[in-house]
């Protein structure tokens, strides 16, 4: 700043010191942005952080009424294998819990000698991996070491554990990095800055996505944390809103089980409140009374019976057991079913050629019959007895519709968009049939098939026609649909030409090479004539280059 005494100089930091003895704002000056941790949590750059308290989970795995202040004691060959055999367990249960062995935890230890200690219980009783990453001047290849860990557990998958003392508690930034043990107390910024080496996003292999990091607080930093907060609070916050920026908020960073206890009851009552003289503990009558319930608040109660669900596995990572008894993990799961059985008909019911398109034969049947089984429970049908083959003979129509939607390569078809209107009040007739008409919904069902079969069969001759080339059949529907006047026959006639005309190129990235104008222009070049000839120019004549565009389009959709 010497060199430069007109420059001027803009100073980042995360956590500004706030110590009697050092603030950042007095030597660089007044604050000109902020960011806050809720902002940050919004924009999906940080996670917030989970803490569990050893005096709450297993202080007697540890060591009753251990003194932590004394030195000999957690630097003792007692302590470090009760203190390594808790640590192993916890973390493969947290590996466990998550099904996934990519995360990797971090020991903030309270010296060297512990670390190393640590580090060698480790090495001679686990199947974990440690790598030890501090300070030592006595030893000259630590540093290597400490290189060569932190790349490798950035890098790769291993160490599975990194055992520090100061090092790495601050800028050391690894997505993989969601679980911390916490054996000493760091103080104001410091604390910030070590717990936040968890708090980074991570999508695992297997598709986890983490919402939060976890910490498990052997010190108790809950009171160092809240007064380090309260003092970025009052140095930050209110000059922030005195400036008349948006409210941001430093709290909430850190949640506790009693945080997701507060949310597990939020989602209990909002559950509660739209379902009210529902009945969750029998399952036959929560199936039929959602029967009843539009999708919308279907959609709701699945959002918050997942929430549930989600607290449920948040208390078991944070070791809270007495919290997660209170939640009935497989009848949530039963519920969750039911619902999204409900929805699934909806959606089919609602759009069926797209869904039938997208879900497996598997999916469409296990819909339908879990449909019928629920309207039989509704309607109290159980004295009704319906043949297996009645039941198969519908499920085998509906596979062969599926089968053959899935064939057609144009979903956007007139002729298909009026069959998913048909397939929309067959479903609709069943959702409100007392299912005695079972063989009639099964004949319209039949009618269909050799509808889309009919248009499958129209498609591949056509399809023959332009060499099997579909970009072809799409133009062709697409103008039969838009122009019904046109004359059929005569516009087929017109695309064969075409394609007579340009079928050596299709294979090749001429016509995409070429681009659409020198395309319009070489195929009017080559073919009007003929059409003259023909006496097909006149027909087409307004259409002619709406109809090479459309071309161009689609025989790059089918290439």
């Amino acid at each position: 700043m010497t060199c430069d005494t007109d420059g001027v100089f803009i100073a980042l930091t995360g956590t500004p010191l706030l110590s009697k003895k050092e603030r950042s704002n007095l030597k660089f000056g007044d604050y000109i942005h902020k960011y806050f941790y809720d902002k940050s949590i919004a924009d999906g750059y940080t996670l917030r952080i989970k803490k569990e308290n050893i005096d709450t989970i297993a202080r007697s795995e540890i060591k009753k009424n251990l003194d932590l202040e004394d030195k000999d004691i957690y630097e003792s060959d007692a302590y470090i294998k009760a203190l390594g055999t808790f640590i192993e367990k916890d973390f493969n249960n947290f590996r466990f819990e998550n099904t996934d062995n990519t995360i990797g935890g971090m020991i903030v230890c309270r010296t060297g000698l512990q670390a190393k200690k640590i580090h060698t219980w480790f090495e001679e009783n686990s199947t974990l991996k440690t790598g030890l990453v501090i300070s030592d001047n006595a030893d000259a290849t630590q540093s290597k070491i400490n290189k060569n860990n932190q790349l490798d557990f950035k890098n790769t998958l291993k160490p599975d554990i990194l055992l520090v003392n100061f090092m790495l508690t601050t800028g050391y930034d690894v997505s993989r990095l969601k679980k911390m043990y916490l054996l000493r107390g760091p103080k104001e910024q410091s604390l910030l800055q070590t717990i936040s080496r968890v708090n980074r996003p991570y999508k695992s292999p297997n598709g986890r996505v983490y919402k939060y990091g976890y910490i498990v607080d052997f010190v108790d930093i809950e009171k160092e944390y809240d007064r380090t907060i309260e003092a970025y609070i009052k140095e930050l916050e209110a000059e922030l809103n005195e400036n008349g920026e948006n409210e941001g908020s430093l709290s909430g960073l850190v949640i506790d089980k009693e945080d997701i206890n507060k949310k597990y009851h939020k989602y209990v009552d909002s559950l509660e409140n739209i379902c009210i003289d529902v009945n969750t503990d029998n399952l036959e009558n929560f199936s039929k009374q959602v029967s009843c319930f539009n999708k919308e608040t279907l959609l709701k109660a699945r959002r918050f019976l997942n929430g549930i669900k989600e607290c449920e596995t948040e208390f078991v990572l944070l070791r809270a057991f007495d919290y997660a008894k209170q939640i009935d993990s497989n009848r949530i799961k039963q519920l969750i079913r039911i619902i999204q059985n409900r929805i699934d008909f909806i959606n089919l019911s609602s759009n069926t050629v797209q869904m039938m398109d997208i879900i497996s034969n598997e999916e469409v049947i296990e819909i339908i019959y879990e449909f019928i089984k629920t309207q039989i429970l509704i309607l109290n049908l159980g004295e009704l007895e319906f043949s297996k083959v009645e039941i198969e003979k519908l499920t085998k129509i509906v596979e062969a519709i599926q089968k053959e939607i899935k064939n057609n390569k144009n979903k956007e078809d007139i002729k298909i968009k009026k069959l998913n209107e048909l397939l929309a009040e067959i479903f609709d007739k069943l959702s409100i049939s007392n299912l005695s008409d079972i063989d009639e919904i099964t004949n319209g069902l039949e009618n269909i098939l050799k509808q889309v079969m009919s248009i499958n069969d129209e498609n591949e001759r056509l399809s023959k026609t332009y060499g099997g080339n579909f970009g072809f059949v799409k133009t062709y529907q697409s103008f039969i649909e838009h122009y019904p006047n046109l004359d059929e026959k005569d516009l087929e006639r017109i695309l064969v030409i075409i394609y007579e005309d340009i079928k050596d190129l299709l294979d090749k990235d001429v016509i995409v090479i070429q681009d659409r104008d020198n395309f319009i222009g070489a195929i009017k070049k080559h073919i009007t004539k003929t059409l003259l000839k023909e006496k097909l120019y006149k027909g087409i004549k307004a259409l002619y280059e709406p109809l090479l565009n459309e071309l161009y389009t689609n025989i790059q959709l089918f290439k």
